[in-house]
């Protein structure tokens, strides 16, 4: 089914905080651009359907191709959410909408197949390096749950490899953070590198950093947890110190697994958040030190990617390349 450049395409990015949507066109550049951006909060609607109803309410289109990216699993045009009980149908938006086609992908697949569409200005450089033409590049990040793809050149195009990669196991480095983990396993049988490092975890950790200093816990919202950090509050300051570090060992593992020569692309609100953090040479050690390995490391590029529209655009761009 070709879809025609005079289409739009109405995309979406369904995570376990925010449902954003709009809608997807190529301008005469070649360029994806999204109009009529809309977040709205998941706690506020009841499924995905309520906040699809109102956009189409509002901007008075109906679209007849629909893509839609999720934090979840896809199986047979399904994805039951990871951290929302929410679960979505391709054939049940079909119905309900009368879409003429729907496509449900995992929400860093679509984040995966973005990063070739965006500009240099939508990356801030994390440290510095040389990407190898025609390899692979993984796109990770804590948002509030932890995504994880492989991006890699394929027959003049580009193909996405997904992955439910953040939920590996949290491979403690340091004294202190063994001690977190025996903490955890207190209630969790399997510690996952999510738990530790993704906005899903955050009271989680901070109630185990609490117990580990002795100190009492205080539900504190994540901003004034790095406020209290920058004022060297330590408790928070390990908070920040052992998600950042989580999330580079991780990423550093991942690398190696996918011989990601092709460089490194941060994503999630958690990660721009943690930036400070994540960039400073504690964590970035954690990414680098891999032994007689290491090497291998040095010159691979990391940047963050900070365009809040790129899980939509490579929602469309999926749906392109599967309906060209």
């Amino acid at each position: 089914m070709n879809v025609s450049t005079k289409d739009f395409i109405l995309v979406g990015d369904v995570g376990g905080t925010f449902v954003r949507l709009g809608l997807a066109q190529r301008d005469d550049r070649g360029k994806m651009l999204i109009s009529q951006f809309t977040k709205v909060a998941g706690d506020d609607i009841t499924c995905l359907d309520d906040a699809i109803e109102l956009f189409l309410k509002e901007t008075h289109y109906k679209p007849k191709h629909v893509s839609i990216a999720l934090a979840g699993p896809v199986s047979n045009g399904s994805v039951s959410l990871t951290n929302r009980p929410w679960t979505v149908s391709e054939a049940d938006m079909r119905k309900r909408f009368g879409f003429q086609h729907v496509s449900l992908y995992n929400d860093f697949k679509a984040m995966g197949r973005s990063v070739p569409e965006m500009e240099e200005s939508d990356f801030l450089e994390i440290h510095p390096g040389q990407a190898v033409a025609g390899e692979p590049i993984l796109v990770a990040g804590p948002g509030t749950g932890f995504g994880m793809a492989n991006l890699a050149p394929m027959n003049g195009g580009w193909h996405v490899f997904g992955s439910e990669g953040g939920h590996v196991a949290y491979a403690p480095q340091s004294r202190s953070e063994t001690e977190l983990l025996h903490i955890l396993q207190k209630t969790y049988d399997f510690v996952s590198l999510e738990l530790v490092s993704s906005g899903f975890g955050m009271d989680v950790i901070h109630k185990a950093i609490c117990e580990r200093h002795g100190v009492a816990y205080e539900k504190t919202h994540p901003a004034k947890v790095l406020e209290l950090a920058k004022d060297g509050d330590p408790v928070c300051l390990e908070i920040c110190e052992v998600r950042s570090a989580a999330i580079m060992g991780a990423l550093g593992d991942m690398a190696l697994v996918y011989g990601a020569r092709g460089g490194v692309v941060l994503a999630g609100g958690v990660s721009e958040r943690l930036i400070d953090y994540i960039a400073a040479p504690k964590a970035m050690s954690r990414f680098m030190n891999r032994g007689h390995m290491s090497s291998y490391l040095e010159n691979m590029p990391i940047r963050l990617l900070q365009n809040p529209a790129a899980p939509l655009i490579g929602a469309a761009v999926l749906y392109m390349d599967e309906t060209k």
